[in-house]
């Protein structure tokens, strides 16, 4: 479904994006441009590859290696340049922001209407999405609104995340969401109120069995059990209360041995981007002592009684148990290495990066070898 299939056959630069052979937006219409769009879709779900989904949670030490993975770049904060799974995130976004750019530039050869605005916005949304996957991984990144075939540099992540802020501004409604009373549900289904967006991850669209990253051979899965909870987010889920407490962690049982393994992923489940608990806690953070409300109601909705003014000795106190719930609720989706990055925590958080200084990914070799402007910012 995606036009310009050309794009991974040749050895340029992912960013070098529109090959000799591809079709010029300019003659392609209405049909197209709704391919172009399931296109970008499917793009951002499959094309950065597995890993990508549980990047942050490898790197902020909530997963760690099994006995039967061995080494893991990711788990270990030991990155080269020319990690092949590093490339596959990088061109993987890119992919999808060619995509998008493409659906754009279509559709302002088209008649406005209601339905091409739907188009534009669900376009702008993947467009702005893969850009925030980009800028909190590697920090600047090349903004390209147009594909292009210049060598680009990249731009400082704050000009990424304000061009994200554009994007979202035109493309995000008020929609009618809240908790979940059953928090296992939301990661069985999509039919629940807490999911805000999601990809289906149908295997008819190739999409990511995230499931066999966790489980045993021996599950029905036929899991290959690479990554399992660390010690530490195990302690996470001790409270009997807390009803994301199996849906987060749980065991599995073989003729031999008790496998402990992440459980938010079942078969070819939906991949949340974001759900109203991570509002909750957006709201609660942003807003110091004075968010404690937002705080409690997600606490009463997993079985925990809310805390009182009492309980929480100093705003530093309160944002600690801010982050200790969205650590918590947001367990394994993706989220907490760039957390600690954003609140400044790494050093005391993260025992593997003890002594390190780049707290992003490095540019792919091949990349920077093809493109050396990408070591130049704007």
């Amino acid at each position: 479904l995606m036009l310009g299939t050309a794009l991974g056959t040749s050895s340029c630069s992912w960013l070098d994006l529109e090959p000799a052979t591809a079709v010029s937006p300019s003659i392609l219409g209405q049909g197209e441009v709704e391919q172009l769009l399931t296109g970008t879709y499917r793009s951002l779900q499959n094309d950065p590859g597995r890993d990508t989904w549980v990047l942050f949670d490898m790197r902020g030490e909530n997963l760690i290696n099994t006995y039967l993975s061995g080494s893991n770049d990711f788990v270990n904060n030991e990155i080269p340049s020319n990690n092949g799974t590093l490339l596959t995130m990088w061109r993987g976004y890119y992919k999808a922001i060619y995509n998008a750019n493409t659906t754009l530039s279509i559709l302002s050869n088209l008649e406005p209407s209601e339905k091409n605005t739907h188009i534009e916005a669900q376009a702008r949304f993947l467009r702005a999405y893969a850009y925030y996957c980009l800028a909190t991984r590697w920090d600047g990144v090349p903004i390209i609104k147009d594909n292009t075939l210049e060598n680009v540099k990249r731009d400082k992540q704050s000009a990424v995340f304000n061009f994200i802020k554009e994007e979202l501004s035109f493309c995000i409604d008020e929609g009618q969401f809240k908790l979940s009373e059953n928090y296992d549900n939301i990661f069985t289904t999509t039919n629940n109120s807490e999911i805000i967006f999601s990809f289906r991850n149908n295997t008819s669209e190739g999409g990511q069995n995230l499931y066999a990253l966790f489980t045993t051979y021996n599950s029905p899965m036929k899991g290959s059990w690479f990554l399992c909870p660390s010690p530490e987010s195990e302690k996470l889920f001790e409270d009997p209360a807390d009803t994301r407490n199996n849906t987060c962690i749980t065991t599995l049982e073989s003729v031999s041995e008790t496998y402990i393994i992440m459980n938010k992923f079942r078969d070819f489940t939906p991949l949340i981007v974001s759900r109203i608990a991570e509002m909750y806690l957006i709201s609660a953070e942003a807003q110091g002592r004075n968010g404690l409300n937002r705080l409690n109601e997600l606490r009463r909705s997993r079985g925990l009684n809310p805390y009182n003014n009492s309980d929480i000795a100093s705003e530093e106190d309160y944002q600690k148990k801010v982050a200790l719930e969205r650590r918590k609720e947001l367990y394994c989706e993706g989220f907490l290495f760039f957390d600690l990055i954003r609140t400044n925590k790494i050093s005391e958080e993260v025992v593997s990066m003890n002594g390190k200084t780049n707290l992003y990914l490095p540019l792919p070799e091949s990349e920077v070898q093809y493109n050396p402007n990408l070591n130049e910012y704007n």
